[in-house]
């Protein structure tokens, strides 16, 4: 009996191992949002990024661009469009989603790099 449970107790060790193995821990870092009363912080992949900002007459748009080219755009307001593709090819991504009546859009991401941009996105759910 001993020895089934030592057995039991190993292969629970092995499997709960395996479940870990390959995940890779994403860092986020937060700052806050300005002219946009819907969505106050963002939480993006750390990283040396440019900030860019556009306000028009309904609107603004905030960019945030990395140095690999891959970007986070933010729209509050109206009467704008930033795009819809899902693959910009070469193995860059793209998605825009609404968070928080806020229109959102990473672009240009490497494959490498979008399960960085998912957890971004879902943590702004939160």
């Amino acid at each position: 009996m001993k020895v089934q449970s030592l057995l039991t107790f190993t292969l629970l060790i092995i499997l709960g191992a395996s479940c870990d193995y390959g995940k890779k821990k994403i860092a986020l870092e937060e700052i806050s949002l300005e002219g946009c009363p819907e969505l106050k912080s963002l939480k993006l992949p750390i990283g040396n990024f440019k900030k860019s900002e556009h306000s028009y007459e309904e609107g603004h748009i905030t960019t945030f661009i990395y140095p690999d080219s891959s970007y986070i755009m933010v729209l509050c307001g109206g009467n704008a469009d930033l795009g819809g593709a899902y693959f910009d090819g070469k193995d860059n991504y793209s998605k825009e989603e609404y968070i928080k009546s806020a229109h959102l859009k990473y672009g240009n991401v490497p494959k490498d790099r979008i399960d960085e941009f998912e957890y971004a996105f879902e943590a702004m759910k939160e």
